[in-house]
């Protein structure tokens, strides 16, 4: 019997239709370039339970999460990159 290693897709969670920021939930991360299923793909390596960018924000946009404002973006943010307190 053989085994053969399964890659697992990149995939965040996104509770409310309002968030534009995902969390991630792969235990080892997204890696850059990692394509999400609905076609977003990261920007840089994301570890797992941080924050992806699910669209692009613009600088002062708010940072929305589980429904709630979490932060406001301090400058513009790239879809498919790690949201972090820096950003």
């Amino acid at each position: 019997m053989q085994l053969i290693a399964h890659q697992d897709s990149p995939r965040y969670i996104r509770l409310h239709p309002a968030d534009n920021v995902g969390v991630v939930v792969n235990e080892q991360g997204v890696a850059a370039g990692g394509r999400f299923d609905d076609g977003l793909e990261a920007v840089q390596g994301i570890p797992q339970s941080h924050k992806v960018a699910l669209l692009n924000l613009a600088e002062g946009a708010e940072v929305v999460r589980y429904g709630e404002v979490v932060g406001y973006a301090l400058r513009p943010i790239a879809a498919g990159t790690w949201v972090t307190e820096a950003h």
